[in-house]
């Protein structure tokens, strides 16, 4: 390194990281005059370019004053628009990242375990959600119910969290509460796929949407990992469909047949089990006419309950009543949230 370099760290790091590099270069360099300073990211998945030019707030953790100077001359044209430049130090910059997305993924564990107690009571999560997000404290962002949280960054960045403190004396219950109940969610889902099976008695599913959310072939984390193994287990044929994930999903599961179309995966099967967004806008008569059986089971709630029940179909989602074209279907779903408030027990999803 030349004097005078900047070592910039935008990997999503533990705290004290960036000390830590700043003491190992300085023993491999001597009397080097060099800094190091953390700049944490925030991209998502399949919008980062956007995110980069459109960010919320750029974060710059620097304890030179000359190295911080030269980072907000990089981004002086972002902050010409208006956007805001956190200056602060390396570790606060290191803590930043993590209790964001730990913050973040606390929504999501905390808006399905609100579906679960609107199917216990009879609610509707959405008509919930939308109550609460209108209050400017809260933000409808990340108030939409699903498979729980997954790919890169949410699983990793909680445990990593959790760990640091931990370490260092301090826990996070609520984040390892979190954690837990992300893992407790996934089983519910399963759990919630194999009671439908077993009403239709049915022997094939269709998964639509393999990777943990839309527009990215991103398999780590997702709900599709946790839902097929135990579909497989349970002796099922298990067909699938996603835009963006193709034969690569043969070397986790080789039992899986994947398509290039989700009417073809379906062909046939008994039920259709959503879990990523790219899915909002299936023909849903051309749909009926190709499955076996007339049970869809929608983790993201992509649909108007009572729209897909009038194709025929019996509509399971999150946080709202069971819709179908079955007469006693109503009946049974007060029935059941009228047993939960006396203290009965019934179908939860958690």
């Amino acid at each position: 390194l030349p004097p005078k370099t900047v070592v910039v760290v935008k990997s999503t790091v533990p705290a004290a990281t960036n000390r830590r590099l700043r003491e190992i270069i300085a023993e491999a360099r001597g009397d080097l005059d060099f800094a190091v300073a953390s700049n944490p990211e925030f991209l998502r998945e399949g919008t980062a370019v956007s995110d980069f030019l459109h960010p919320d707030r750029v974060v710059i953790g620097a304890d030179d004053a000359w190295a911080r100077d030269r980072l907000q001359h990089i981004y002086a044209p972002l902050e010409e628009r208006g956007v805001p430049l956190v200056c602060t130090t390396p570790t606060n910059a290191e803590l930043i990242k993590y209790a964001a997305n730990s913050f973040l993924a606390l929504k999501i564990g905390f808006i399905n375990d609100v579906a679960a107690l609107c199917a216990a009571v009879g609610g509707d999560v959405s008509a919930v959600a939308r109550g609460i997000g209108l209050d400017s404290r809260i933000g409808e962002a990340f108030l939409r119910p699903g498979p729980g949280f997954g790919g890169s960054c949410f699983p990793k960045d909680t445990r990593g969290f959790a760990a640091i403190g931990r370490r260092v004396g301090a826990p996070q219950p609520l984040v390892e509460a979190l954690i837990d109940g992300n893992r407790r969610h996934r089983q519910a889902m399963l759990a919630r796929v194999l009671e439908e099976v077993e009403r239709c008695d049915g022997r094939s599913v269709a998964i639509l949407g393999l990777s943990f959310k839309a527009g990215t072939g991103d398999l780590r984390e997702a709900a599709s990992l946790s839902l097929i193994p135990g579909l497989l287990a349970a002796g099922l044929d298990v067909r699938a469909n996603d835009p963006l994930v193709g034969p690569e999903i043969l070397e986790l599961f080789p039992q899986v047949d994947p398509y290039d179309s989700p009417y073809v995966a379906a062909s046939g099967a008994d039920l259709v089990v959503i879990l990523n967004e790219d899915f909002g806008a299936l023909d849903l008569p051309r749909l009926a006419r190709a499955m076996a059986g007339r049970t869809i089971v929608d983790f993201r709630n992509l649909y108007d309950p009572q729209d897909v029940a009038d194709q025929g179909f019996r509509y399971v989602s999150l946080g709202r009543a069971v819709a179908s074209h079955e007469q006693d279907e109503p009946r049974l779903a007060s029935a059941r949230a009228a047993a939960a408030l006396a203290g009965g027990t019934g179908p939860v999803l958690h």
